[in-house]
């Protein structure tokens, strides 16, 4: 008879028995995860990592970098898919691409690691576009790709990428307001709201995605699709002639159903495989730490308030995040008390002296 070897629904939830203190969570995802980056590195072989100034990335490239050191071994070489750039002082992209090359600079001068920013040319894009598009993973590969041939150039046969940390770890509170709304926890759900975001609106998105979750998706993808700074390929008279399949979307109600629903959607799947075939042609292996079960499991037994609120805007939650990642400050969330995350994350603001043991 076969079995799933692991089903993340069977974790078990949290229980007011088993809370504990903020320094105990924090201090526990910072050993699961050296010990997820440290059970996946290879005995020989060069290494590389993805680094994008994110928490995730930036968490696995620390550890990383930390772990070869006192392994005696040469530190991991770190591949951004930011375009390359004369100096962070002369970039000219707006805000938050910007932050972002200052965050990818301040862990390569932290572990003293060598940054290769990748971006794809004209040839490659068009690459991408004649190719076969039932392969699997396709519309994931164009910026991995350049990524792996950089990383092959380099001699790296291993490459660790800190996917999976936004179903995990460092997953930022999604349904978490609906279930606030359902509970009549009102001044609990305004406090996550965007600071100039009408009280009236933000309800009303938030009761839309609860009550019809396919009318609000279709009302976002429209208003999407009308921005000004979008542009489309695809030719209109064939987009006329043409209706997408439809796409079910799932009433979320809760943090945690909205994890296991993010877990088990196929997106992070079709990406692992479709990294592993490709990269195989190059001899490049992937492999994800914050995949690791253990910290899955965490993460899955979280209490709410160790996770991040979904109310701020991503355009200003994610800067926050980044910085705890690179500085191992503590950003100041709009309400309430900083997560287990990025706590955990201040373990990393500075490399510890000869001698010193790794936080």
């Amino acid at each position: 008879k076969l079995r799933r070897h692991w089903c993340p629904e069977q974790t078990a939830s949290y229980t007011e028995s088993t809370r504990r203190a903020d320094a105990d969570y924090a201090e526990e995802i910072r050993y699961l995860s050296r010990q997820a980056v440290k059970a996946r590195l290879p005995t020989a072989g060069r290494v590389g990592t993805h680094l994008s100034g994110g928490l995730d990335s930036s968490s696995v490239t620390v550890h990383a970098a930390r772990e070869l050191a006192a392994q005696g071994r040469p530190p991991p070489l770190a591949f951004s898919w930011l375009p390359a750039v004369a100096a962070p002082h002369g970039i000219s992209a707006p805000q938050p691409r910007e932050l972002e090359y200052r965050l990818v600079q301040a862990v390569c001068e932290q572990e003293r690691l060598q940054v290769f920013h990748q971006s794809p040319s004209a040839e490659d894009i068009l690459a991408t576009l004649r190719q076969d598009a039932a392969l699997p993973g396709a519309h994931v590969h164009l910026n991995e790709d350049v990524t792996q041939r950089a990383a092959a150039a380099q001699g790296v046969t291993l490459l660790l990428s800190g996917w999976g940390g936004d179903e995990g770890v460092s997953f930022n509170g999604r349904g978490g307001n609906a279930q606030l709304l359902l509970r009549g926890r009102w001044r609990q759900l305004l406090a996550n709201r965007g600071s100039n975001e009408p009280a009236f609106k933000f309800l009303a998105t938030v009761a839309l995605r609860l009550a019809h979750p396919e009318l609000a998706e279709a009302l976002r993808l429209s208003l999407r699709r009308a921005g000004p700074r979008r542009r489309w390929l695809i030719d209109p008279a064939f987009a006329h002639r043409t209706k997408p399949l439809p796409q079910p979307v799932p009433r979320l109600v809760g943090m945690r159903q909205t994890q296991l629903w993010m877990l088990q959607s196929g997106e992070l799947a079709e990406r692992v495989e479709g990294w592993a075939a490709s990269g195989a042609r190059r001899g490049i292996e992937y492999r994800y730490p914050l995949l690791d079960q253990r910290l899955l499991e965490f993460a899955l037994r979280l209490p709410p308030e160790q996770i991040p609120p979904s109310g701020p805007p991503a355009a200003s939650h994610a800067p926050r995040r980044r910085t705890a990642a690179a500085t191992g400050g503590q950003p100041a969330h709009r309400k309430g008390r900083p997560s287990a995350v990025l706590r955990g994350a201040g373990g990393l603001r500075r490399r510890p002296a000869a001698g010193t043991p790794t936080p």
